[in-house]
């Protein structure tokens, strides 16, 4: 009894070690502090939940032990281990100051890739970790290992349907409609530039409506926002040389050319437009499947601004499929901040 009460102890503090390393590096990889935690954004709400339905789990275990089956303890102490590690690494990484080389694979920044795929990773583990454990209180069963494979993929995939159908239901709630509101800044965020730098076909709808808000005296300035892949212009300068084109005037358009995700992006708005020393007003110019997940970033940076979609035909095909991709998307920043 002492040996299993030694093992519990272990997995419960690793498990809290996991949280709390886990709600650090939302944070402190976006460059916020303790200040800015709130407990009850949806996403930090998930992470306790789940630290608290473990430890729970592992109080009746170790308090009301199955008289059925023998429980393998080292087992759960290897899933704890396999949960926490992804996390301490990532931990070490940002406390040395280690950064992840700049850089794109198929589109997607390598640095938010390498997070995800371990933080992803000890998720898996803390889902399979608190499957094992309820799976001994609640059944009889021998084949508990498999059963909580099952589980956690099923918890996985309805996750997935539900920020999915919650992106679907919830798309134009918190729109800009007031056709009379003015902003004092209108800021487009980045997208593909092609070949011969030229906004791809969303971005340019994106620069496009930045340019109507300006000429109809919604906005006053336009804020441009986007890196670049080496050897080609940024995201900000190929929207900047549209709209000079469009005939707007260079003292009324503002480049910023270092952040390369949404998520550096809304941050770049805290820090630069919406502080509470500069408190102006904004308007944040994306795609109609975007705007739900920069709501949502706008909430866990505590960003007060309005959305509002460029006018891009898209047909209900592509808009189901690039709604999806952003629902994923979404459900990693919830969970993980990236």
């Amino acid at each position: 009894m002492e040996y299993v009460h030694k093992i519990n102890f272990k997995i419960v503090l690793l498990t809290v070690l996991h949280l709390c390393l886990l709600l650090f590096l939302k944070y402190s990889i976006n460059d916020l502090n303790v200040h800015d935690f709130n407990v009850f954004i949806f996403g930090n709400f998930i992470n306790i939940l789940i630290t608290l339905l473990i430890l729970i789990s592992l109080i009746l275990l170790f308090l009301f032990p199955s008289k059925k089956q023998k429980v393998n303890y080292k087992f759960l102490v290897i899933l704890v281990y396999l949960m926490t590690v992804p996390i301490a690494f990532l931990f070490l990484l940002n406390l040395f100051g280690i950064s992840i080389p700049h850089g794109y694979i198929f589109g997607f920044p390598q640095k938010k890739i390498f997070y995800g795929l371990l933080f992803l990773t000890s998720l898996t583990f803390q889902l399979y970790l608190l499957q094992m454990v309820w799976g001994h209180i609640i059944t009889t069963s021998s084949i508990i290992i498999a059963r909580s494979f099952v589980s956690v993929i099923a918890i996985m995939v309805s996750a997935i349907i539900i920020t999915y159908s919650y992106s679907l239901i919830f798309a134009s709630n918190g729109t800009a409609k007031n056709s009379i509101a003015k902003y004092d800044y209108g800021v487009v965020l980045g997208a593909a530039v092609w070949s011969n730098n030229k906004p791809s076909p969303l971005f340019k709808a994106r620069i496009e409506k930045a340019n109507e808000l300006f000429k109809t005296n919604r906005i006053n300035q336009i804020q441009l926002t986007g890196s670049n892949a080496p050897g080609e212009i940024s995201e900000a300068g190929a929207a900047f040389n549209m709209l000079r084109n469009f005939g707007i005037p260079k003292n009324n358009l503002r480049i910023e050319e270092k952040t390369s995700t949404t998520s550096e992006q809304i941050k770049f708005i805290k820090d630069n437009l919406a502080n509470s020393k500069r408190n102006k007003s904004v308007v944040i110019i994306s795609d109609s499947f975007h705007l739900i997940r920069i709501r949502e970033m706008c909430k866990f940076y505590g960003v007060e601004a309005d959305v509002i979609a460029s006018e891009y035909e898209i047909s209900w095909e592509k808009y189901l499929i690039y709604s999806f991709r952003d629902s994923i998307s979404l459900l990693l920043f919830w969970i993980f901040a990236i």
